[in-house]
């Protein structure tokens, strides 16, 4: 990744995160988190060592990260921007929370948190797509040292036909919604990863595959029917083997 397309994104989130802090929206994803997390939760909870830490990676204002500590004794949520976890500090009286400023493509600090915790497990929900391909090998690289030997990483993106969806759904019926258009208007350009794109990435960087589906990614947005929005996504519940394939070994796929 070159030096400057980090601190293009850093800056971005920045000031996407202290708008919303300044300006009262809530973003796009931050749904309910028994509609988000709550409806995640099944897919991983019984591939995970409750004794471990878990980290809750892209934790935005902390909506998710909460939901989390009732089920975890120990959940740290981080991001890369400050606002964002001044935010989520000031929402949590939660005890066994705790927040951190920390870039995922920052490999000196990602080392020193697993320094500090030991191995951990990681949920992570519509954070790879944000980034561009070429930190993706970072991406993966950086959750491989935070899981350590015995960590578990649970992740939730957008499939690509989410882009689809936002233009045959939401567009026409309520217009581009607010929150994807604050994001656009800081420069943050959501890109699209694959299942299998995903599996690739990981299998060549020593992970395997334990479980697998199709779901969807719950948002505030109310269509003119009432429902709620929800984009297609995919799942993964992931550890780490040490051994590189040109993709993970995929388990039979839930069909959630």
């Amino acid at each position: 990744m070159t030096h400057n397309g980090p601190q293009r994104h850093h800056r971005a989130w920045e000031g996407y995160w202290a708008a919303a802090s300044t300006g009262g929206r809530t973003p796009l994803w931050d749904c309910d988190p028994d509609l988000g997390v709550g409806t995640d939760f099944a897919h991983f909870h019984s591939y995970m060592d409750s004794g471990l830490p878990l980290l809750d990676v892209g934790c935005g204002n902390g909506t998710q990260t909460r939901w989390l500590a009732d089920h975890f004794p120990w959940v740290i949520g981080f991001d890369v921007s400050a606002a964002a976890i001044d935010l989520a500090r000031k929402a949590t009286d939660t005890p066994g929370v705790e927040y951190l400023q920390l870039d995922i493509l920052d490999a000196t600090a990602v080392t020193d948190l697993h320094a500090r915790i030991g191995d951990a497990h990681v949920y992570e929900r519509g954070v790879l797509h944000t980034l561009p391909p070429e930190d993706h090998a970072g991406f993966a690289q950086s959750l491989a040292v935070l899981l350590g030997d015995r960590g578990v990483c649970f992740l939730v993106e957008p499939a690509p036909e989410a882009k689809q969806y936002v233009d045959d759904v939401l567009r026409p019926a309520t217009g581009l919604p607010p929150g994807l258009a604050k994001i656009l208007d800081h420069g943050l350009v959501p890109g699209g990863v694959s299942r299998d794109e995903a599996l690739s990435l990981f299998g060549t960087h020593g992970y395997e595959a334990l479980n697998e589906g199709h779901g969807v990614i719950h948002t505030r947005r109310t269509l003119p029917n009432g429902e709620a929005a929800r984009l297609p996504a995919f799942h993964l519940t992931l550890r780490r083997t040490g051994r590189t394939r040109t993709a993970c070994d995929s388990p039979p796929a839930e069909r959630t």
